[in-house]
């Protein structure tokens, strides 16, 4: 999709692994397999799932939860995040896409809100309150962990 290009513009040299938060069919997810040897799609959606699961890629797609799913903190060098923010409790999403960063580790979300307030408290919960590094690429802000 239109992101997507700047998406994986982003991924940082050497990424090993990434994940696609709200993988819908999959589109990123497999956009990101060909930046990153292992990339994992998590739905909530069953037809989505399946529908992802019928294209011939070497994505591991998980039906369920990313907010409990038992993913291993600091375990992905990229997390990706397209239009799905909006459908959980924005803090607990942003806190969650944190804690499963590797330090040095890309979070790349498109679809958060514009407000100042918003975009302000996503960088605290991101970043701290001395972010490492955070740039922003209208619309999209990138924040390495």
């Amino acid at each position: 999709m239109h992101y997507h290009p700047r998406i994986l513009h982003a991924v940082p040299d050497g990424a090993r692994r990434a994940l696609d938060v709200g993988c819908g069919e999959g589109m990123l997810a497999r956009d990101l397999r060909q930046a990153v040897p292992q990339v994992i799609g998590i739905d909530l959606d069953a037809p989505s799932i399946d529908q992802a699961r019928e294209q011939s890629d070497d994505v591991d797609y998980v039906l369920g939860d990313f907010l409990t799913h038992p993913f291993e903190p600091a375990s992905f060098d990229v997390v990706a995040s397209v239009a799905t923010l909006h459908h959980m409790d924005a803090a607990s999403g942003l806190a969650r896409m944190r804690d499963l960063l590797r330090p040095g580790g890309v979070l790349a979300i498109i679809g958060l809100a514009r407000s100042t307030s918003a975009t302000q408290a996503g960088e605290r919960l991101l970043c701290g309150s001395t972010p490492l590094q955070a740039r922003k690429l209208r619309p999209i802000r990138f924040c390495v962990r």
